[in-house]
């Protein structure tokens, strides 16, 4: 296979499609969204807070911040947008689809090192145990 990969896909859309800051922006609100809903979950009857007396006394903000859990479903919705606009605009201008190997691999690659090290890890803790066992057992 003779095609070229991507090694970072968000740069990829964005050199494809340019940078959308209406869709930033909306991603940015539901990533604070879900920090406040973090914020008054943990300090809600604990502290003397004017945030949280705030949050009390109205309630639309009670509302909206209580469901700050939605920001994550927002998040990753607009995630997904973004991450089929490519096919999207192919599609509308007749061209051929990306490949969606090449997009998976290139956006698996940056996490290659971790999950490596994660799998090796245990291995190496196991490998300690038995070790120090086998000097306290002597």
């Amino acid at each position: 296979m003779n095609s070229t990969i991507d090694r970072n896909p968000e740069q990829g859309v964005r050199a494809e499609l340019g940078h959308i800051r209406s869709i930033e922006g909306l991603r940015g609100v539901a990533v604070l969204w879900v920090i406040v809903f973090h914020y008054v979950i943990l300090r809600n009857g604990k502290f003397d807070d004017p945030w949280l007396a705030l949050v009390d006394r109205v309630r639309p903000l009670q509302v909206i911040v209580g469901n700050g859990y939605l920001g994550v479903d927002l998040f990753f919705l607009i995630t997904g947008f973004l991450l089929t606009l490519p096919w999207f605009h192919h599609a509308a201008e007749g061209r051929a689809a990306p490949s969606a190997l090449d997009f998976y691999v290139s956006s698996r690659a940056p996490h290659r090192p971790r999950l490596l090290r994660a799998a090796r890890d245990p291995l190496r803790a196991r490998g300690a145990a038995r070790a120090r066992h086998r000097i306290l057992d002597a």
